[in-house]
């Protein structure tokens, strides 16, 4: 497997072996193994007659065999990432309308003494970006941790892989900015003299 360790190997000629039936013959070539895979069995066969029929395979089909768990773990994982994007998106979403929500009075005051769009959106955005600030050290805090957990999985890449942290907190950043900012905007449209009616 590319996952596990290299360790020392000894090569012995197949005669001095002769007590282990079961041998891998590896053979490099340019052509294609559909013309090989004939023109290999039949050197074995112009040996000994009674030989079984040699498994001919590609080292690469041979290699991928032995990743087809890891591929199906990490896509998996892969999917399990995004439904909890999905999941975590809807739920900065609903917070952040039912925030909002709780403060149409304290907005619609605001606008009626003269605040302006741009003011009511930096209001509720404030507080929108000190909540993702919080999530985002918690969420590569606890990222840290769990990749000690997942290292088995991972191939080819170091556990703490400071591009990948940072790609993956702007992509959770940006998608709880956009949850963010329908309530807001929504915030901003508001018709102050309703508000204060409905109070």
């Amino acid at each position: 497997m590319p996952a596990e360790e290299s360790y020392p190997h000894v090569y012995f000629p197949y005669l001095q072996n002769a007590s282990d039936l079961r041998s891998v013959v590896v053979l490099r070539t340019d052509r294609r193994l559909e013309r090989v895979a004939p023109q290999l069995r039949a050197a074995v066969w112009d040996l000994d007659p009674d030989l079984p029929v040699p498994v001919v395979e590609k080292m690469q089909d041979r290699i991928g065999d032995t990743l087809r768990l890891r591929r199906f773990r990490t896509l998996l994982v892969g999917i399990f990432a995004l439904a909890a994007l999905i999941l975590s998106l809807a739920g900065i979403y609903a917070l952040m309308l039912y925030l909002v929500t709780g403060r149409f009075r304290e907005i619609g005051i605001r606008m009626a003494l003269g605040a302006d769009t741009g003011h009511v959106l930096w209001t509720v955005s404030r507080q929108s970006l000190l909540l993702i600030g919080i999530g985002t050290v918690v969420g590569l805090t606890m990222a840290g941790i769990a990749s000690r957990l997942l290292a088995a999985l991972l191939f080819g890449i170091s556990q703490f892989d400071v591009p990948t942290y940072v790609i993956v907190a702007v992509v959770f950043d940006t998608a709880a900015l956009l949850g963010c900012l329908p309530p807001a905007l929504r915030a901003a449209r508001l018709d102050p003299m309703l508000v204060l009616r409905e109070e």
